[in-house]
């Protein structure tokens, strides 16, 4: 033991030779650096996080501006057709679901096609009564809509329709005369032209 004890006390001093306080003081030295890079980069963790915060809050509270009056215009006329329901829209204006009457989330993909067509054509109406009140002309075209609808859903789209229709112009387009006969209006219909009148037109 006494043997070994000698042998490893040179070694010792061997290294101490070599330089060992040097490296302890560059490895210490290396720490010291170390964490005052991580602290650096926790400061900079704050920072983003707290930006990151005040971004969503703001895009947030500016989508919420933006469509609330949406919302608020399309709620009256979607109560008509499905009572107690809501419907959510993201930033992009795309219809993203409807909240039912007892909370329960649907996804707007996952809806029937006459029910996401009917709340499409809410939306567009909503829309147009904005920009009338804003002073800007809007005309809503309706090329085939509401082929998916119910009879029920039908006459409640109608009463929609006319209700907008004392401030928005609306054209509907559909060949199928006799459904929407219902709708009230100036009905126009196309007629084949002779060969002279279409020469002279």
């Amino acid at each position: 033991l006494k043997e070994k004890i000698v042998g490893l006390r040179s070694h010792i001093e061997a290294l101490e030779g070599a330089g060992l306080d040097e490296v302890i003081q560059q490895k210490v030295r290396e720490v010291e650096l170390a964490n005052d890079k991580l602290q650096h980069h926790e400061r900079e963790v704050t920072v983003l996080s707290l930006l990151l915060t005040t971004l969503r809050s703001a895009e947030t509270e500016a989508k919420e501006r933006y469509l609330s009056p949406v919302l608020k215009r399309v709620h009256p006329y979607l109560q008509l057709l499905f009572p107690g329901a809501e419907i959510t829209i993201d930033e992009n204006l795309h219809i993203v679901g409807v909240v039912r009457e007892n909370g329960y989330i649907e996804s707007f993909e996952h809806l029937s096609m006459g029910t996401q067509e009917q709340i499409a054509v809410l939306i567009r109406l909503a829309f147009a009564e904005m920009l009338v009140e804003q002073g800007h002309p809007a005309t809503v075209v309706l090329d085939d809509a509401l082929v998916f609808s119910d009879d029920r859903r039908m006459d409640h789209m109608f009463d929609v329709l006319n209700i907008v229709g004392q401030q928005v112009q609306i054209i509907v387009f559909t060949c199928r005369e006799q459904l929407f006969e219902g709708i009230g209006g100036r009905q126009l219909s196309l007629k084949t032209a002779s060969g002279e009148e279409l020469v002279s037109a």
